[in-house]
């Protein structure tokens, strides 16, 4: 009995089979699977199927992983995510087999650096060498080719500091705002107190002490924001792998 890990898109007639795999995981519909499973290719991102007797007619689907180039690391990198064993065949430790594989695959494409998110399987991977790190970029290599994904990411940066730019204007134009407004009520109230003058000087006898209106606010100032909803305790079946305040970040090297 032997297991091999092989590229999906060169075995597509084990897509159906390793869609089953995923869904007893995470539930998704054998289209959306299948349409994913179209976008693998040896360029990256690539879907691997871990198969046991591979050469037999009695082969069958055991695992799934999958790779995606990160981009803009110091050294070529890559994340794994969709790492799954068939769920009867779990505790078995076929997990670290799936791993071991799909390490020397990345490792015989060139990668040095592995990523991977989890939100409860810290202790596995980390008996497989894997430490935790800070979150990375990651732009999706099977939607935005590399080089695109490094301009983008670019811009990203540059949209960072016009952001900054049109927070100081907004800033700016909120104080000179101010500003005018101020000067708005004083001249309000400078031609208030002249036509109160006027009205005396006319008629002393029925001279009445005028108070001056109280300046409005300033209508430019925002009103202030609405209190933040209060965070409510959930279920741990309620825990999304995708939250982010559950997910963990840790990465091994492959040199």
């Amino acid at each position: 009995m032997g297991f091999d890990l092989l590229p999906l898109h060169k075995i597509p007639k084990y897509s159906r089979e390793c869609a089953d795999v995923l869904n007893e995981e995470w539930k998704r519909s054998l289209t959306a699977r299948l349409h994913t499973f179209e976008k693998s290719r040896d360029e990256f991102p690539v879907n691997l199927v871990l198969l046991e007797n591979a050469k037999t007619a009695e082969a069958f689907v055991v695992g799934h992983s999958r790779l995606s180039l990160v981009q803009g690391q110091q050294c070529p990198s890559c994340l794994v995510e969709s790492v799954i064993i068939r769920k009867k065949l779990r505790g078995t430790g076929l997990g670290r087999i799936l791993m071991e594989k799909t390490e020397e695959f990345a490792k015989r494409s060139g990668l040095e650096m592995m990523y991977l998110t989890t939100h409860d399987k810290e202790k596995f991977y980390s008996h497989l060498g894997y430490e935790v790190c800070s979150p990375i970029v990651f732009l999706g290599s099977d939607i935005i080719p590399e080089h695109l994904a490094a301009k983008l990411m670019k811009n990203l940066i540059i949209y960072d500091n016009e952001n900054t730019v049109v927070k100081q204007q907004s800033e700016q134009q909120e104080h000179h705002c101010g500003d005018k407004d101020e000067q708005s009520v004083h001249n309000k109230s400078d031609s208030i107190t002249r036509n109160n003058e006027n009205d005396l000087d006319s008629n002393d006898s029925k001279r009445v002490p005028q108070i001056p209106a109280p300046p409005s606010a300033p209508l430019c100032c925002p009103a202030p924001p609405p209190p933040p909803p209060v965070a409510q305790p959930r279920k741990k079946s309620d825990i999304s792998r995708f939250d982010p305040s559950k997910v963990i970040w840790m990465k091994k090297s492959l040199k």
